[in-house]
């Protein structure tokens, strides 16, 4: 299956597909949230936990929440911002969130798609990279 995006992404993970292809800026912050350590992932865990709430808010209000979800969101992330880099952390939470959508609010959907991303087994492969389950 190929994904074009974060919510996409979170959505093929909770539905356990066997396959998933990611274009590269995709695939690399995937690879950067594949390689944190423990600590670093239990702690972008929380973290996420957090921020989906707010980035759901966010999208749901096509942007007008946005001046006041982007500062709590900045501090929430921060933590995994300072570790992970910004465009790890904001796609873990966009994953998430995509999961909690896509299984119809259920916050729970979005650290199971995080934690289901650690099980995949990564593959570059010119243009793209691939996450097939190990």
């Amino acid at each position: 299956m190929k994904v074009n995006n974060e919510n996409e992404l979170g959505k093929a993970l909770n539905d356990g597909e066997n396959y998933i292809e990611l274009d590269v800026d995709l695939g690399k912050k995937v690879i950067r949230l594949k390689g944190a350590g423990n600590g670093v992932w239990a702690g972008l865990l929380i973290c996420v936990v957090a921020a989906i709430p707010l980035v759901i808010s966010t999208v749901a209000s096509a942007g007008t929440a946005s001046l006041v979800t982007v500062p709590v969101l900045a501090s929430v992330m921060a933590p995994s911002i300072a570790v992970l880099g910004i465009g790890a952390t904001v796609s873990a939470a966009c994953i998430a969130a995509g999961a909690v959508i896509a299984a119809g609010g259920s916050l729970a959907a979005g650290t199971a798609a995080l934690k289901k991303m650690r099980e995949y087994k990564v593959i570059e492969k010119d243009d793209k990279i691939i996450l097939t389950k190990k």
